[in-house]
């Protein structure tokens, strides 16, 4: 599907069916498992490309555990890339976001 605008009916349906909570538990669950890390900051990534997303994730605690995993995982190379690109996402698609990473 074309997702250049962040629509992408898939990220919207993963989202409405509770999605975030579930990437997010899951990240809470396994925080000392840089995989389940590396795999949660890029479902962030993912989910975060439009404003909708984007505001749920920072409201169900995103970027907190985006930069919780990150500070776990600061030798992974892998974590480090999918949770810029999960924090990059959420800034450019939300301001209150971008204001709260800003402040971290």
């Amino acid at each position: 599907t074309d997702d250049k605008d962040g629509k992408d009916p898939n990220k919207m349906a993963v989202a409405a069916k509770g999605g975030i909570e579930a990437v997010l538990t899951a990240m809470g669950a396994h925080e000392s498992i840089a995989g389940v890390q590396e795999n949660g900051c890029g479902a962030v990534r993912n989910l975060a490309r439009n404003a909708e997303n984007a505001a749920a994730i920072a409201a169900q605690g995103g970027i907190a555990a985006v930069l919780r995993a990150m500070g776990a995982h600061a030798s992974s190379a892998e974590v480090q890339e999918q949770g810029c690109s999960a924090l990059i996402n959420l800034a450019a698609n939300h301001a209150e976001s971008a204001a709260a990473i800003a402040a971290q």
